[in-house]
């Protein structure tokens, strides 16, 4: 209990310091903010064993957090967040389950730095996780008691969709996917509608709010190989996202498909592992100024990972290496991922724009597109034969951006220079499980621009901390 007060202290002492700063644009806010939920869905989304996953379960968290973040123009967002999850979960005959999840909360800004102007914004009762799960080999095992050569299921309502290593589809839909595995040879179809309150990725202003979009795919996974796991999957979307207001001095609409072939899995030493992604990208979007026929798209992006988890179960350190590549658009001047500012109007559009995620750092946060990024990382349990800090995790990441096409824009309007040197980014993190029901996190970022950018090039800064109470 002592710890526990100690970090509500230290809490109000970071309220107190926070509440005269100033405010951030609105798209690197939101940015971030997807960095931060992306975090909390990796704890919120971890399940229970087949064992334990019976009968009737429910729980919750309640998460709190401060942020403060610095913008280009040396001005700070200050964000306290309040998140309440309550969730339920049935099983029945183990192979069939019923999971809702609903989510609370308050964002509380200081004076001005609401993105919106509304400084203290309920958001919700939402849904966020509403589906029924059905797998014949879990049922199947429970009462054979014995493997199970094939399988079938599916997952119909509100869910997280992650097709290959998540490069091109990683979020949150209304769908319903569909799997079937014979001879270690595993094929999911996907139909399904993006959320309307999701922030759409083209931040024009008409279509910025809401994201009205239909996706469908096809996945196919070979699992015979020991220690790799080998896909290819198609996905298309096509875009419904209705203007508000109307323009009628531009068209709007991003209609996209991706063809992704990628492994994940283990390397030839002992805890070396990896994961490998490779997109093309073809569709119609439209460009800058267009009122009528839309130009074709052709970009493409690729993604790979290793982590090296050293052979030390005391401490657990653990090593990162990542590369990221999107192409951008030479002609797209004002911005990589808009349409308004976006692809000159008869031209191809050879910027990457998909619906996945990918850790781009905390401070600057740029979206996947025009973008060569460089990650190093490492961490490790510093104190693990103290009983107090058993459970605590301290680590670092080292960024290095560049423009894929150095006379387009990049993520930020600041960033229009004809130079590719987008600049380099600091993180250092720390999770530290307190009890089993209570963890903490820190993490600071600090973000140096490169000459790409305008004017001033001074450091931009991110800092974040945060309980999670579960119960």
């Amino acid at each position: 209990m002592t710890r526990i007060v100690a970090m509500l202290t230290a809490g109000l002492a970071m309220l107190t310091l926070t509440a005269t700063l100033p405010a951030q644009d609105a798209s690197t806010f939101e940015r971030q903010q997807r960095q931060y939920e992306e975090r909390l869905r990796s704890q919120l989304d971890v399940h229970p064993s087949a064992e334990q996953r019976l009968g009737v379960d429910w729980g919750g968290w309640l998460n709190f957090a401060v942020s403060l973040a610095e913008d280009t123009g040396d001005e700070l967002r200050t964000l306290r967040r309040y998140d309440l999850y309550l969730w339920g979960r049935a099983t029945v005959d183990q192979g069939h389950e019923f999971y809702a999840r609903g989510r609370l909360s308050f964002l509380d800004f200081n004076p001005g730095d609401a993105p919106d102007g509304n400084e203290d914004d309920w958001n919700g009762p939402n849904v966020d996780r509403l589906y029924y799960r059905y797998d014949y080999r879990s049922q199947m095992v429970r009462k054979e008691k014995r493997g199970v050569a094939h399988n079938f299921g599916w997952k119909i309502g509100r869910q997280y969709v992650q097709w290959g290593t998540g490069l091109a589809l990683s979020l949150p839909m209304d769908a319903v996917q569909v799997w079937g595995e014979l001879y270690n040879l595993e094929v999911t179809g996907l139909g399904g509608h993006t959320i309307a309150s999701q922030p759409n990725f083209d931040r024009s202003m008409p279509v910025r709010s809401h994201n009205e979009r239909s996706i469908y795919g096809v996945q196919v996974k070979y699992k015979g190989i020991p220690n790799h796991e080998p896909f290819a999957y198609y996905v298309w979307q096509q875009d419904h996202t209705r203007e508000r207001p109307t323009d009628p001095a531009q068209e709007y609409g991003y209609d996209s498909q991706y063809l992704g072939f990628g492994s994940l899995g283990r390397l030839c030493m002992p805890g070396l592992y990896y994961q490998t992604e490779l997109v093309f990208e073809r569709g119609h979007s439209y460009g800058n100024g267009a009122t009528d026929d839309p130009d074709r798209i052709r970009a493409m992006a690729y993604d790979v990972r290793v982590n090296y988890l050293i052979q030390d179960p005391v401490h657990q350190p653990e090593l990162v290496f990542e590369y990221l590549f999107a192409t951008g658009d030479s002609d797209r001047l004002g911005s990589p991922t808009n349409t308004v500012g976006g692809n000159l109007a008869g031209t191809t559009d050879r910027g990457f724009n998909g619906f996945g995620f990918r850790n781009t750092g905390m401070a600057y946060a740029p979206p996947m597109t025009n973008l060569h990024m460089f990650r190093l990382g490492a961490n490790v349990r510093p104190l693990p034969n103290c009983k107090m800090f058993h459970d605590m995790v301290v680590g670092a990441d080292a960024f290095f951006y560049l423009k894929d096409e150095s006379r387009a824009a990049g993520a930020d309007p600041a960033s229009t220079r004809n130079s590719s040197n987008l600049g380099q980014e600091t993180d250092v993190y720390m999770n530290w499980r307190i009890t089993s029901d209570l963890l903490l996190t820190v993490r600071y970022g600090v973000f140096f621009p490169g000459s790409a950018y305008n004017g001033t090039r001074s450091a931009r800064n991110f800092f974040f901390t945060g309980l999670s109470f579960s119960f």
